[in-house]
């Protein structure tokens, strides 16, 4: 799970380790582990905590789905929210409250970052990502793509930046 970069290290310079055996009920734990385990360190950006806290709610949530789905189909008593409501809540914040606490970032970043994952053009989502521009600067330029569909209006040039960094990056990658 965890550790295999050090293993090789160890296993290369002959320095001894101990490994340590988990059990999980199933895969989905151990993506939970995973994601726990990545929360814990120091030096992920806000996009990255942002987006392993939207990961780490969006399968806690299935999980919920399918107990309210396997408690009614046993008889037990339906879930008292409707999906309107539940709907209500998100949009009230309490879901990006949740997923902020859980990631360690503002419940505003984890909206933005949410934002930019669902709606920005690609080039936007890489630059966001790769810490060409700001979560902000990228919410802005997703809201603006948004609006005007050509990005035409995008106001003080931002996406041809972004549209021009991300090409300079590519250009970068591919050699």
């Amino acid at each position: 799970m965890d550790g295999h970069n050090r293993y090789e290290i160890c296993q290369r310079h002959g320095i001894p380790f101990q490994a340590v055996w988990m059990e999980f009920a199933d895969r989905e734990a151990v993506k939970a582990w995973i994601i726990d385990n990545q929360l814990a360190r120091r030096n992920l950006t806000d996009v990255q905590r942002a987006n392993l806290g939207l990961k780490k709610f969006a399968m806690e949530s299935e999980k919920a789905k399918e107990r309210r789905i396997d408690g009614n189909s046993k008889g037990g008593k339906s879930s008292q929210k409707s999906d309107a409501t539940l709907k209500q809540d998100a949009n009230a914040g309490r879901t990006e409250s949740k997923i902020a606490e859980i990631s360690g970032v503002s419940r505003d970043t984890v909206h933005k970052v949410r934002e930019v994952n669902e709606q920005a053009p690609e080039p936007v989502k890489q630059a966001m990502e790769a810490e060409v521009i700001s979560i902000s600067k990228a919410y802005e330029a997703t809201k603006a793509a948004k609006k005007d569909k050509n990005l035409k209006d995008v106001g003080k040039f931002t996406m041809l930046k972004i549209l021009s960094i991300w090409a300079l990056l590519e250009r970068q990658r591919n050699g």
